[in-house]
């Protein structure tokens, strides 16, 4: 570990110089010891930091990111990649200026478009959705009560998720004191977790005699989490 004022020195001394690739190794038998300030100075384009030969972060910070391609399926390996783009990109700027802003109203952006597909990709509900009578009874033959029940807490989840890592990654980066900790920014998706359980409680319930099943859901809970 090295001071804030020895990385500003050497980020002085090295400004004029690019580097196509830097990749970092650090080793300790305390990972807690490890951090990222010997090689902040010189992330410019390509970054690859290893811990203890695990690989922590991998992006190119030289080339804007892609915000188009995250989306719900892919969200939480996605999410993890735009977190060390954030990362290694502001780790050393504590000025705000006009590429800040952009970032941050991307970001504000991408939370905007998930919250919409979210809701534009909910299966709908013969109980609470507005349809024609004829369409509704056809639909409530066909209901799927699992599927919907499985994706309004799916969403919700990812939602919640997709709220909290927006507001980190802002805050980071219009932050004046910036850590140099591997960890900044480490998030565990709670979605994946859900996603996990689900297909275990699946798993486990293939053999189950097939109970009755009553609707018991809070229609204007379930609307203002999508909306």
């Amino acid at each position: 570990m090295i001071s804030r004022e020895s990385i500003d020195e050497c980020l002085e001394l090295n400004k004029d110089i690019d580097y196509e690739m830097v990749v970092f190794h650090a080793f300790n038998e305390d990972p807690e010891k490890i951090d990222l300030s010997v090689a902040a100075p010189f992330f410019k384009s390509r970054c690859i930091a290893y811990r203890n030969n695990e690989l922590c972060d991998s992006t190119d910070i030289s080339k804007e990111f892609d915000y188009d391609k995250i989306n719900s399926d892919n969200f939480a390996v996605e999410m993890r990649q735009l977190k060390s783009y954030i990362k290694l990109k502001f780790i050393n700027k504590f000025k705000r200026d006009a590429d800040d802003w952009r970032e941050i109203e991307k970001l504000h952006n991408l939370r905007n478009r998930m919250h919409r597909e979210l809701a534009k990709n909910k299966p709908k509900c013969p109980y609470f959705d507005r349809m024609e009578d004829k369409e509704r009874r056809i639909l409530m033959r066909r209901f799927d009560l699992n599927k919907y029940k499985n994706y309004m807490e799916m969403a919700y989840v990812m939602k919640t998720d997709v709220e909290k890592y927006v507001a980190a990654m802002v805050n980071y980066i219009k932050s004046n004191k910036k850590a140099c900790s591997l960890d900044v920014l480490k998030f565990k998706p709670k979605v994946r977790e859900f996603v996990k359980q689900k297909q275990i409680d699946d798993a486990d319930s293939i053999d189950e005699e097939e109970s009755n099943l009553v609707l018991i859901v809070d229609e204007e809970s379930c609307q203002d989490n999508l909306s």
